[in-house]
């Protein structure tokens, strides 16, 4: 088994961990860069050195590369489907699980990275950050979570996935389609919740670093321990870069610098056999700049100071072994300071302070009646506050109430049914209801059937509702509309699950409908008075979105495997005709697979598509050929060799055929990289 693996690009340098015996070492590669510019030919000298640390460290790590995406693994235990901990197998509400060893084999330094490898889960990236869109429903309709507590801070409806590091992640869990019947409004396309590494090893340390050309840097810490009844981890993450141009010809960045510190800990406590009491929290603290292209010679500088934290407790009660109370509550605490300076005068254009609370809490009971029969419900009550210049009246409070209930009954021995229901109470749009029924038909060992209806409701945000935003350096404006009523879907879903025994073949495909009533688009409604487009929010009388997310994989030889996955999506609004904006027809996924037994060698070759997209439309309802983004293709080659026992070599190259777009993308081109694994 391979207990350590990385990959070192060409101008990176990471430390890789593994385990020998008692003892484990750390083993440092690091590289330098002498290609120049030109990247068609490189060197690189090597340095290598080895340590040693604590022989209490636990590491396991696959042996081997193997990225079987979409493809439900039945014996994971899932907690998203239910809140509550239950068996995947066992879940009537459809979970995909995306396990720490495929993260891990991914290479990706955040989840914005590891998710834009799955197929029906398309990321978005601009200046405000990594977003996930899920069933053509965009980031604002995705709830995000991390250990079931939502994270906020969100910048033009999009939280920043780039935000959360993969360094303390166990798995991922992921549910498409209408989740509000349990997780309430900002879950009306889904939800993603990242599950953080249990503590279950006397002691253990992780230690990784990276660093690139552009003064990249990547250094994570961690520390885990137990010891009898008490719990607990401590992690350290800092990252740096400097602000990148793929256009020299103008003085505007195409990614903005950044450098940030990330503090977590979690400490959990056995009070009794029938208590558990934990405490959880971080800190955020990052500062950003770039440059915006301004009149003539002249052109802004733009700066930002973001700081947020967070703080989690929660205390679990057993009744019995199948009952147990859980209450938890949550505060977090996010700040922005933004400053647009016009240069070379050094003239202050703009500034803006937004400073957003939420405090949480949640009592939840869960009990099973008999194998068979399983029920949750629970009450959470919120208040969230949102301080900026950038909203009308500069401050606002929204309060929000809310109880549940779920309840899942295997019928029969191969048929389950799962029923939900939710009851609302916002403070600034009353009362709603939102139900939800699963199905799920075990149909023999290797085949699975899940259906599923839900209603989603989502209030619109303080943002919708009050903002007054003019951007200095682009010119234009986004105002928010108090008149907006709330969004409601009908979400339709229909999954089957296929593997065959000997795991020669595997089959997943998802068929959805969204009906979507009042959805919120910003639309042109005129000129700003700064020269650009003014923008204001609207609800689409009726929209829909439809599609089918399909995964397959196939050992077609013993030295040949294919991986395929590839979401179809039609998103429409009803009344005009015209496309949802933002959205590709197509995304696909491919992986071929070679492996050359006689040298142990493994090679894959893996791309990434989406077709073109709606980038605007100027008022007239008719999409030109100029109001679309163009589509793209990205292509990678990894090897891996092994070499005697217990070492692999690692390599390959990121963006093959250097594809770059800055106008529209935020590619970096062509890297190659090149690792060492320890296997044993």
């Amino acid at each position: 088994m391979a207990l350590s693996a990385y990959n070192l690009i060409h101008e990176t340098t990471k430390m890789s961990l593994f385990r020998y015996g008692k003892n484990v070492f750390l083993f440092f590669a690091k590289c330098i860069d002498f290609s120049g510019n030109t990247m068609r030919s490189w060197l690189m000298i090597c340095s290598f050195s080895l340590a040693m640390t604590t022989n209490f460290w636990v590491l396991p790590v696959a042996s081997s590369v193997n990225q079987e995406h979409d493809i439900i693994q039945l014996d994971e235990t899932i907690v998203t489907g239910s809140k509550t901990e239950q068996a995947l197998q066992n879940s009537a509400t459809l979970v995909q699980v995306i396990t720490k060893d495929e993260i891990e084999n991914l290479g990706a330094e955040n989840l914005g990275q590891v998710l834009e490898n799955y197929a029906g889960l398309v990321v978005r990236r601009d200046g405000h950050g990594d977003g996930v869109q899920i069933q053509g429903l965009d980031s604002e309709y995705v709830l995000v979570l991390t250990d079931g507590q939502p994270q906020i801070g969100r910048i033009a409806g999009k939280l920043d996935l780039a935000r959360i590091g993969v360094e303390n992640i166990q798995r991922v869990e992921v549910v498409k389609g209408a989740a509000s019947a349990l997780f309430g409004s900002q879950a009306m396309g889904g939800v993603i919740n990242v599950i953080t590494r249990s503590k279950n090893t006397p002691l253990q340390f992780r230690l990784k670093n990276n660093i690139r050309p552009n003064n990249v840097m990547n250094n994570r810490g961690s520390i885990q321990f137990q010891k009898e009844l008490l719990n607990g981890s401590v992690s350290i993450d800092h990252n740096q870069a400097k602000p990148f141009d793929l256009n020299p010809e103008d003085k505007s960045t195409t990614i903005d610098g950044y450098r940030n510190l990330n503090f977590s800990s979690q400490f959990g406590y056995r009070l009794n056999e029938k208590t558990d009491l934990s405490l959880s929290g971080e800190y955020l603290k990052q500062q950003q700049n770039g440059l915006s292209n301004a009149d003539g010679n002249n052109w802004y500088k733009r700066t930002g100071e973001l700081d947020n934290y967070g703080l989690r407790m929660s205390h679990s009660y057993y009744f019995r072994p199948t009952s147990r109370l859980i209450s938890k509550f949550y505060h977090t605490k996010y700040q922005d300071i933004s400053r647009t300076i016009y240069q070379p005068e050094n003239i202050l254009r703009a500034t803006n302070t937004t400073v957003q609370n939420l405090t949480k809490g949640e009592f939840l009971f869960e009990t099973d009646f008999s194998p068979q029969h399983q029920l949750i419900f629970g009450f959470e009550s919120g208040i969230e506050k949102l301080t900026s210049q950038r909203i009308q009246g500069n401050k606002k409070t929204i309060h929000n109430s809310s109880g549940f209930s779920q309840f899942q009954w295997q019928v029969l021995p191969k048929t389950t049914i799962l029923f939900g229901v939710r009851l609302d109470y916002h403070s600034e749009f009353g009362q709603h209801f939102t139900p939800k029924l699963s199905t799920l038909w075990n149909l023999g060992p290797s085949l699975q059937v899940r259906a599923s209806w839900g209603q989603g409701f989502r209030a619109p945000n303080f943002q919708n509702l009050y903002l007054d935003f003019t951007n200095p350096t682009a010119g234009y404006q986004v105002l928010g509309n108090p008149n907006l009523d709330p969004e409601y879907s009908n979400s339709w879903n229909l999954n089957m699950t296929w593997r065959e025994s000997k795991n020669i073949y595997r089959f997943q495909s998802q068929v959805y409908r969204n009906d979507l009533t009042n959805l919120i688009e910003a639309e042109v409604i005129g000129k700003s008075a700064a020269g650009g487009s003014q923008y204001q929010y609207k609800n689409i009388a009726s929209a829909f979105t439809t599609g089918i997310d399909t995964s397959f994989s196939i050992q077609v030889f013993e030295w040949l495997n294919f991986q395929f996955g590839h979401a179809f999506l039609r998103a429409k609004n009803k009344e005009t005709g015209l496309d949802l904006l933002g959205r590709s027809q197509h995304n696909v996924r491919l992986q071929i697979g070679y492996q050359f037994r006689p040298l142990q060698i493994e090679v894959d070759l893996q791309a990434r598509h989406a077709n073109r997209w709606g980038l605007y439309d100027d008022g007239d309802y008719t999409l030109e050929e100029e109001e679309y983004a163009p589509g793209y293709w990205i292509w990678q080659l990894r090897s891996r060799k092994k070499v005697g026992q217990s070492w692999q070599i690692n390599s390959g190259i990121d963006n093959l055929f250097n594809f770059t777009l800055p106008q529209f993308y935020t590619f970096t081109g062509r890297a190659f990289y090149l690792g060492l694994s320890l296997i044993r």
